[in-house]
């Protein structure tokens, strides 16, 4: 059985707390490093199961 996730992209987009600062890089690696960083500075929610 196949599962489809769709997700709406502009909500998507307004959520994310780096993406104003992604506007400066240029390479993968700057946009691979700067998401490390913040990851890094900020609390994460705990890892839960999605209920399917």
């Amino acid at each position: 059985m196949c599962l489809y996730w769709g997700f709406d992209l502009p909500a998507v987009a307004r959520r994310s707390l780096y993406l104003p600062m992604l506007a400066n890089t240029e390479t993968l690696f700057e946009v691979s490093a700067l998401i490390e960083a913040f990851r890094h500075d900020v609390a994460r929610r705990p890892r839960a199961d999605i209920p399917v």
